[in-house]
């Protein structure tokens, strides 16, 4: 059985990280809801049931970053050359200047990525 968003959002809250559900349309606006309030507070799995449940899986699933969530840095790239571009001076600065360690090269548009070079 492959696993919904649902799922998804609740190993998310479950790891403590504030998320909100966002439309598919590509403008990752939120569905409805304010989002600021999650800036304080993390869903309960009520709340993603309401989201994310009973066929509403044509959401997609934000995090939000900060305090309340563990003070998560992100960035989000929508260019696939941006992205390898960064991971590639991250993984340098991480080895001083080599990329053997680990390949320098990863292929994947719109990555999100942790500080450090760590995907998410």
């Amino acid at each position: 059985m492959s696993e919904t968003p649902k799922d998804y959002a609740l190993r998310y809250i479950a790891a403590g990280l504030s998320i909100l559900p966002v439309k598919c349309d590509g403008s990752k606006g939120p569905t409805g809801d304010k989002w600021s309030p999650l800036t304080t507070r993390i869903l309960t799995p009520a709340e993603v049931e309401k989201h994310w449940g009973n066929g509403n899986g044509e959401r997609g699933i934000g995090i939000i970053g900060g305090a309340i969530s563990g003070n998560l840095e992100r960035i989000d790239f929508d260019d696939e050359n941006a992205y390898c571009d960064w991971i590639l001076r991250a993984r340098m600065r991480e080895y001083g200047g080599s990329t053997r360690e680990r390949g320098a090269s990863p292929r994947r548009s719109g990555s999100n990525a942790r500080a450090g070079g760590e995907e998410l």
